[in-house]
């Protein structure tokens, strides 16, 4: 599974969206519990290796780069193609699809939890 697909799905609010849902069983939240540990510690090391490339690139006294310096191109593609990066994620259907179906979701948070595997198929 690519970075990206996890990181959007951190940035959408899916992940806190799925923490504060109270409609999981015990089962349920036991086994989304753990694919989320998984999942923050796929964000957690990709911010870290951000915040790394970002350092490495920014003016001394700056908060970031600048999108009118020159290297901000450069970091962009570095950190693009972090976010390509395949990532060790075995896909766990924890949710299922009659429980996924009453849930009230918006349309970024559906594609997020299906590309995420996080859906039975049923």
């Amino acid at each position: 599974m690519k970075l990206d697909i996890i990181v959007k799905a951190a940035r959408n609010g899916t992940f806190e969206m799925l923490e504060n849902f109270e409609g999981f069983d015990g089962a349920t939240r036991v086994k989304l519990r753990a694919v989320l540990d998984e999942l923050y510690a796929h964000v957690t090391a990709f911010q870290k290796e951000n915040d790394k490339v970002v350092k490495a690139n920014t003016p001394a006294g700056s908060n970031g780069v600048k999108t009118d310096n020159p290297r901000y191109a450069y970091v962009i593609n570095l950190i693009n193609e972090m976010l390509d990066q395949d990532v060790k994620y075995q896909e766990k259907a924890v949710i299922s699809r009659a429980l996924y179906d009453s849930m009230p979701l918006s349309v970024n948070k559906e594609r997020s939890l299906m590309a995420l595997g996080l859906v039975a198929k049923e």
